[in-house]
């Protein structure tokens, strides 16, 4: 009954903390959920915060050990993935219903359709380019608002279209 009566806990809210993410004098750095707080089900905290530390030993490692040099290049590498990131899924978790639909189920049922019909002109759905390694934050929010321009444009050319065909139709079956 203790734990029933406890009150209601919220999960962290979606944080970055950059673009430096270093201490200057290379006394400090900041990885994981200190620079990209996302929540637990999207499933990316830990696996970012692996990358973070395989970013800043790879800047170690080409900074021969000089670690202010190495925090700065790392600061330059990870600060847009981690801005991207926390953006990304900002946008995928809005609460409401309505919200839902238009900020997270819409675009995912858009980008599933354009990807299956033009798959070489529009990328997967923002969940699945998530889980491929090959892009990194910052190139998935680049391409899926170069796909959100292009499926705007479609959804506002379509109509138009779809209009003048039907005038073009009607003017030919009248003669």
């Amino acid at each position: 009954t203790a734990f029933a009566a406890r009150r209601v806990r919220r999960l962290p809210q979606f944080t970055y903390c950059g673009p430096a993410l270093h201490l200057s004098g290379g006394r400090a750095v900041l990885l994981g959920d200190a620079i990209h707080s996302v929540k637990p089900y999207f499933g990316l905290g830990v696996n970012s915060g692996f990358e973070d530390v395989s970013v800043l030993d790879d800047c170690i490692q080409e900074a021969g050990g000089d670690l202010e040099r190495a925090f700065e290049s790392y600061s330059k590498r990870r600060g847009p993935d981690a801005r991207a990131l926390v953006e990304s899924q900002y946008r995928l978790d809005q609460p409401g219903k309505l919200r839902t639909m238009l900020f997270f189920v819409g675009p995912l049922l858009l980008d599933t359709f354009c990807n299956r019909f033009l798959p070489s002109v529009f990328a997967p759905s923002t969940l699945r380019l998530l889980g491929n390694a090959d892009y990194s934050f910052a190139e998935l929010r680049r391409r899926k608002r170069r796909d959100r321009a292009l499926q705007l444009l479609l959804l506002v050319a379509l109509p138009i279209f779809a209009v003048r065909s039907v005038k073009a139709l009607f003017w030919l079956f009248r003669r």
